[in-house]
């Protein structure tokens, strides 16, 4: 009843009233999905046409660069024209903002200050584009589409508490969707979570990937039966897939966002092969050290241009993540495919001899290749020398010396000989900044081949 309310009645009165297209949006978005790859990438050369000569007339920090490398308003028309401008960094945006990096064309009400949550050492201060907001929720709802999730379904979200606002939480409630914002998992807050999943039902459970892996773990190791549609994965890496489609008994999508370009960015189909990238939002580039493509299969820098903002163009950002270009996908959609996402540099083990481990492979050995699913609630692994690493596990009763010794001979004979690995085990993992918890926080700094 409230998906037809919605549909038919709510969210056409708010377009309406507001002015707002999302419908449109995502009506023309689900026909575009399916279109030929060269139909959707002459679409989005389009929008980086209009986008760079924006940029270079109206945002004095383009300008100047244009100037400085000489390139004219006709020189960025392809994609592979995108590498004659240099990455742009989160140091140079905060060395520029407001003025430098802002268009002085667009009226000051279109501009929304927003600011990152800090996860990575410091907030990143920002201006959102007012006249964006409907792509961004209309890519938001094409990619619950995809999990078979529609517009009234019942939906959680599992992260950081959100700002109280009056509107958006009657809105919300209208819309059939919960926030269940935690900081700190432990025992009791894990109960108290799973208690209200199980009351709410939801439909669908989308949040930190982090944050439903714990509950994921706990819900199997009390035997609660979590029943969603779909579990949606966002924010950070998830260590495992199997446990969580185990305990929650439905199909896992990952979904790739950027809180400094335009929201829901690139998710995982129904045939759950790598990210499908939302080419109407944003140009996704997978760059070696020197800002040029990597080949299909080679893992790189990712960067990120928004096609929705020009109030604050980003061109190339660099969003400090990892990302492994190429991929193929039988789903039939349009959409160009990243084989995976991996997380930020400081999400990697690397050892002394140069192997580098990411989250996925660490949660896949553990919960995969080994039989840790049933004896660890969630754990993280901290490097602060090239030789050393500290794991911390959460169990869900208490720590044997078995199990000790099973995880520091499993753990040595992962990560090689040249690596000395600490096991420790805690009552709690607690988040970082913005409610993220890394599965790896490495304090090296190595730069990402």
């Amino acid at each position: 009843m409230r998906t037809v309310f919605l549909r038919r009645v709510l969210y056409p009165l708010q377009e309406t009233l507001q002015g707002r297209n999302f419908l449109r949006l995502l009506e023309e978005w689900s026909e575009l999905q399916f279109r030929p790859p060269a139909e959707l990438r002459d679409r989005q050369e389009e929008k980086l046409r209009q986008l760079f000569r924006h940029a270079r007339r109206h945002v004095p920090f383009y300008a100047e660069k244009c100037r400085a490398l000489g390139l004219g308003p006709e020189d960025i028309r392809r994609l592979e024209d995108l590498p004659k401008l240099p990455a742009l960094s989160r140091e140079q945006i905060r060395e520029n903002f407001p003025g430098r990096m802002t268009a002085d064309n667009i009226p000051r009400r279109r501009r929304i200050l927003d600011r990152t949550s800090g996860s990575t050492g410091e907030p990143l201060i920002f201006f959102r584009d007012k006249a964006a907001r409907d792509r961004t929720l209309a890519s938001f709802l094409l990619f619950n589409a995809w999990a078979g999730i529609r517009p009234g379904d019942r939906t959680v979200h599992i992260g950081a508490p959100q700002p109280f606002h009056l509107n958006s939480r009657l809105l919300a409630a209208l819309r059939g969707h919960r926030d269940l914002g935690v900081f700190n998992l432990d025992e009791r807050n894990t109960e108290t979570l799973l208690a209200r999943l199980e009351r709410i039902r939801p439909d669908l459970v989308e949040g930190y990937a982090s944050a439903i892996f714990v509950v994921a773990q706990a819900a199997r190791e009390r035997g609660v039966r979590l029943r969603p549609r779909a579990v949606v994965t966002t924010s950070d890496t998830l260590p495992a897939l199997e446990p969580v489609e185990d305990a929650f008994g439905c199909r896992v999508f990952n979904r790739y966002g950027n809180r400094e370009i335009c929201g829901a960015l690139a998710q995982s189909c129904e045939r759950g092969r790598g990210f499908h990238v939302n080419t109407e939002l944003c140009i996704l580039e997978v760059v070696d050290r020197r800002g040029l493509p990597v080949p299909a299969g080679r893992n790189g820098r990712l960067l990120l241009t928004d096609l929705s903002n020009l109030v604050m163009p980003l061109l190339r950002y660099d969003t400090g993540d990892a990302a492994t270009a190429g991929g193929d996908c039988s789903c039939g959609r349009g959409f160009p495919l990243v084989s995976a996402i991996e997380g930020r540099s400081s999400e990697f083990l690397i050892s002394p001899r140069g192997l580098r481990v990411s989250p996925v492979a660490l949660g896949h050995f553990l919960f995969v290749t080994r039989p840790y699913a049933d004896r660890i609630l969630t754990f993280q692994a901290e490097q602060r020398e090239a030789d050393r690493v500290t794991f911390r596990f959460v169990s869900p009763g208490r720590a044997s010396e078995s199990l000790k010794r099973d995880l520091l001979r499993d753990l040595r004979g992962f990560l090689g000989r040249d690596v000395a690995v600490l096991v420790e085990f805690v009552e709690d993992i607690p988040a970082g900044p913005g409610g993220k918890r890394p599965v790896i926080n490495s304090f090296l700094a190595r730069p990402l081949s």
